[in-house]
């Protein structure tokens, strides 16, 4: 599940793929797609798009 500003809760799908070092820093690539997302004044919408993230694990 995942949650953008303004918008409904919407599930979906998508694959991602990780790397953590010995270090604790860590490197992610997720690609999403939501399911459609209903608004009551626009027309209905999906969400599409990679998301990088970067992060370190304390020990």
């Amino acid at each position: 599940m995942s949650s953008y500003t303004g918008l409904k809760w919407s599930g979906g799908s998508g694959w991602g793929l990780g790397l953590e070092g010995k270090s604790g820093w860590s490197l992610g690539w997720y690609k999403e797609k939501s399911e459609k997302i209903d608004f009551d004044d626009f027309p209905d919408q999906r969400i599409e798009g990679d998301r990088f993230i970067l992060g370190y694990r304390w020990r």
